[in-house]
C-alpha cells in the first residue's frame, strides 16, 4: 500500500515561541519552499522544528493542525493564512479590513478552484462534473479522495492528468486508466 505517513509540526522561534503550525509527510517541516511572506519573515531570525505527532492519518492530521491553530492564534503570534484542514475549504484567518459584498463577490469569484485540463486547455471548475474513480463515481473531488484514500492533488493527477517535469523539460501526463473526469456538458 503507498498510503502516506502524515504527521503535524510547529515553527517556533529560537526564544519558543510558536509561530507556524502545519501539516506534512517526508521533509516538509524543514521546507522552506512554499511558505508565506509572514512565514519567511520571521523564519529568516531562525527557528526550531518540533513535530508534534506523527504516524497519522492524512485526516487526523487535519484535524490536529485545526485544533493546534484554534488553540494558538487567540495569542497573536501565529503567521499561518489559514486556519488548517487542506486545500480545499480552509478557512482563512482574516486580520483585514471588512470588504464590500462586491469586493467578496469578486474573490469567490476568483478564488474557485479550478482544474486545468492539459489537452484542449479548457478550465473545469470542480464542481461542474463527476469524478470517475475505480472506487465509484463521485460528484465532489474530496469524496472522491476519501473513498480512494488518496489526496485531492492525487485524484485529480489521476483523473485530469497533469505537466511533469523531467530534466527541465515538461511534458503531459494523460490521464491515469480507469480514472477521468467527466463535465457536466458531456454528461448530457
Amino acid at each position: 500500500m503507498d498510503e502516506k505517513i502524515f504527521y503535524v509540526y510547529l515553527h517556533s522561534k529560537p526564544d519558543g515561541t510558536v509561530f507556524y503550525v502545519g501539516k506534512g509527510c517526508g521533509k516538509r517541516a524543514y521546507s522552506h519552499s512554499q511558505r508565506n511572506s509572514g512565514w519567511k519573515k520571521v523564519a529568516s531570525e531562525g527557528y526550531v522544528v518540533s513535530i508534534v505527532a506523527s504516524g497519522l492519518t492524512e485526516q487526523v492530521s487535519y484535524d490536529l493542525e485545526i485544533a493546534l491553530i484554534a488553540h494558538l492564534y487567540p495569542f497573536g503570534n501565529l503567521v499561518n493564512v489559514r486556519a488548517g484542514g487542506g486545500p480545499l475549504g480552509q478557512h482563512y484567518l482574516f486580520k483585514v479590513r471588512k470588504l464590500s459584498a462586491e469586493h467578496r463577490k469578486r474573490l469567490a469569484e476568483a478564488n474557485r478552484a479550478y482544474v486545468r485540463n492539459r489537452y484542449d486547455k479548457s478550465s473545469v471548475t470542480l464542481s461542474s462534473g463527476s469524478w470517475i474513480t475505480p472506487a465509484g463515481t463521485f460528484h465532489s473531488l474530496r469524496l472522491a479522495a476519501e473513498a480512494n484514500g488518496c489526496s485531492l492533488m492525487t485524484i485529480k493527477n489521476r483523473c485530469v492528468g497533469y505537466i511533469a517535469k523531467k530534466n527541465d523539460k515538461k511534458y503531459p501526463v494523460g490521464p491515469k486508466d480507469g480514472w477521468s473526469f467527466m463535465k457536466k456538458s458531456d454528461s448530457m
